[in-house]
């Protein structure tokens, strides 16, 4: 239950399933209770396994008992969880339960080795992958039946707040990624650097889980050695970011790659302007309504976002176009009614033949 795209997912599924009354959802989580825990609206149904290597035995048995005792019907997999999961389902402990995984990663396709044939014979025994980019859908059809591969968009539960006015003109940028390698962090450090060198008043802000590795090592180091301390900060991770998104003028993303960045709707809601890297799905999410730029290209991040300091009233235009492009194209309720029909579409056609 950290702050990532997929965990965030899972606990919007669970939470507005049981506001809709249709179906009856449990959440469950194996290895780390988290910080969103604070933010699952019907505890009684959340179950914590505490998977540990030594323990995986006993936190499987944990599993199948949880699942027989509330006669569950569909299991709604996320993440690397296939991988446990499906061990029960090749113990052939998952007999009656229909089984749905839901891939977020934007770097699934580049899987190689055991780990892509382990996977590969786990989705041959369960009923229908979701995937978040076109990428990966067209990865998984090369194997696998085009119905058995389903696209289904990310959407954000966050409520818009108002910007605050401020009273210096200090042009306010965040980056909402957890810091890790993918994000590209120091991309945005760089053309940080450049700009104020410009003598642009700016301030960048990121949202996102930090572990002290090599990784926020050699950022941190980047903003010392550059001096940029009073230009940036580090804001952690959060799990209100509806607290903060509406005190900024633009919201970036400089990702080598993703899947169907959830950052980008919560831009959207706050009519933030977007400037983000063409990886996975971001163009189509944003379409005409911000800038995409290509991966890990500064000159083009550093004009993006100088386009957008110098001209305030193109912040407004594209960030309102956006937030109306979110709420039509990506709203709570559109994927939800997707969701439930893949729900429906499972327990009416059962167990498939998904390979070609």
């Amino acid at each position: 239950m950290d702050a990532g795209g997929a965990e965030r997912m899972a606990i919007n599924f669970h939470n507005h399933l049981n506001e809709l009354n249709e179906i009856e959802s449990f959440l469950i989580s194996t290895r780390k209770k988290g910080q969103l825990l604070s933010v699952i609206k019907f505890p009684d149904k959340y179950c914590f396994l505490n998977r540990t290597k030594k323990g995986l035995l006993y936190s499987l048995l944990s599993l199948n008992k949880f699942l027989e005792e509330k006669n569950i019907q569909i299991i709604h997999v996320h993440g690397t969880s296939i991988f446990f999961v499906g061990l029960l389902k090749i113990l052939k402990r998952l007999e009656r339960i229909r089984i749905i995984w839901h891939d977020h990663n934007g770097n699934s396709p580049n899987i190689q080795g055991l780990r892509k044939i382990i996977l590969f014979k786990i989705l041959k025994k369960i009923e229908k992958v979701l995937v978040v980019s076109n990428y990966q859908k067209t990865f998984y059809e090369i194997n696998f039946k085009a119905d058995f591969i389903q696209y289904l968009p990310n959407y954000s539960s966050v409520k818009k707040k108002y910007k605050e006015s401020c009273e210096d003109d200090v042009f306010r940028i965040v980056l909402t990624a957890n810091l890790r390698y993918p994000k590209n962090h120091l991309l945005a450090l760089r053309a940080l650097n450049i700009l104020v060198k410009k003598c642009y008043k700016m301030h960048l802000t990121f949202i996102g889980r930090i572990t002290n590795d090599d990784y926020f090592i050699g950022v941190e180091n980047f903003v010392f050695l550059n001096k940029l301390d009073d230009y940036v900060t580090f804001l952690g991770e959060v799990n209100n970011t509806q607290e903060h998104l509406h005190k900024f003028d633009l919201g970036i993303l400089t990702s080598f790659y993703e899947g169907f960045p959830v950052s980008l709707i919560e831009y959207g809601i706050f009519g933030l302007p977007v400037v983000a890297t063409d990886v996975g799905e971001c163009s189509s999410i944003i379409g005409g309504a911000g800038t995409i730029i290509s991966s890990n290209n500064l000159e083009e991040l550093v004009n993006a976002i100088e386009k957008y300091y110098i001209d305030r009233s193109l912040c407004d235009v594209h960030g309102r176009i956006f937030r109306e492009r979110v709420m039509q194209e990506f709203s709570r309720d559109i994927v939800l009614k997707k969701l439930v029909n893949v729900y429906s579409e499972v327990m009416e056609n059962g167990a498939t033949n998904n390979t070609k």
